[in-house]
């Protein structure tokens, strides 16, 4: 990611919700700001005179502080992408608070600036974010054949892998295979978390243990 002279900034963040640094709107504004300054030397000299100014007291782990300084780094590029991946992924209330802040704030903010500013929010459907973002446009991968029959050859590959270093037979990796690709119900992270659990385990007997209920996770948090 980075600055295209043509068509201009391109900044992400990717939410995860075991990971303190990546499930919150804090380390979400201080990465954006980061990547800015990457790409654009004059912001550096912005947030260098923009937090001179400042108090003790208002300091730069303020959300507030840090939502104004990335509204007016972002507003001021000419064009700029951000991708927020996994926001679904964030500690309670903050999808919300995230996405609120963007659609009321920024955005509005951008056009009125003459900013291009285009937001592309990646994650699976959790009953949080489709009542804000119902009037934007999707994309539902979850309803793509071709998505369906990538987690299926991906489990069927991961399959194989788990055969060969513990000693299954074929027709089980066929078979766990299916069944982790009809569980993940669409979600290709299901599917890579459990298969790559499985092909952690560092021994036959681990692994025989791990299987012995001879079911996968219902879904992504019991992974």
């Amino acid at each position: 990611m980075g600055k295209d002279p043509t068509h201009g900034s391109t900044v992400y963040f990717f939410f995860r919700h075991n990971d303190d640094d990546r499930k919150s709107a804090k380390p979400m504004l201080r990465s954006i700001l980061a990547q800015l300054v990457e790409q654009d030397e004059t912001i550096m000299r912005y947030l260098y005179e923009k937090s001179a100014t400042m108090s003790r007291n208002q300091e730069l782990s303020r959300l507030k502080t840090l939502q104004d300084m990335t509204q007016d780094c972002l507003t001021n590029q000419r064009s700029v992408s951000i991708i927020l991946d996994g926001l679904d992924e964030c500690a309670e209330n903050e999808p919300e608070a995230i996405i609120s802040w963007f659609l009321d704030e920024v955005l509005p903010s951008a056009a009125s600036r003459g900013c291009h500013l285009r937001l592309l929010v990646c994650g699976q459907r959790d009953g949080r974010l489709e009542k804000l973002l119902s009037v934007q446009p999707q994309i539902r991968l979850d309803t793509v054949d071709s998505h369906q029959t990538d987690i299926e050859e991906y489990s069927k590959s991961q399959a194989a892998k788990i055969c060969a270093r513990f000693k299954w037979r074929p027709e089980q990796g066929e078979e766990l295979a299916a069944e982790v690709a009809k569980t993940s119900k669409g979600m290709f992270l299901y599917a890579k978390v459990v298969m790559s659990n499985l092909l952690s385990m560092c021994t036959i007997r681990e692994f025989e243990d791990e299987m012995r209920n001879d079911m996968v996770p219902e879904d992504l948090d019991k992974a």
